[in-house]
């Protein structure tokens, strides 16, 4: 069976256009000697540097997006 892919989003602005930052406590080293991950995220369309969250399925993700417009609208 094959594993779902995982979406990683911005958690501000819920986009999933995000840009993997090297470096931090729990980042390792390629044989190239650049560092791989740091867990956290650009976002390229609000511009937060955060831990992005991971969402196992588009469904899950669509509410949070959902969830995110209402509290938005309530304002």
């Amino acid at each position: 069976m094959a594993k779902s892919k995982v979406i990683k989003a911005c958690m501000v602005c819920a986009s999933t256009n995000l840009d993997s930052l090297p470096g931090g406590a729990d980042s390792f080293f390629t044989k190239s000697g650049f560092s791989t991950l740091s867990g956290m995220s650009h976002c390229r369309n609000c511009g937060e540097t955060r831990v992005p969250l991971e969402f196992d399925s588009e469904e899950s993700y669509k509410e949070f997006v959902k969830s995110k417009k209402n509290r938005r609208a309530t304002r």
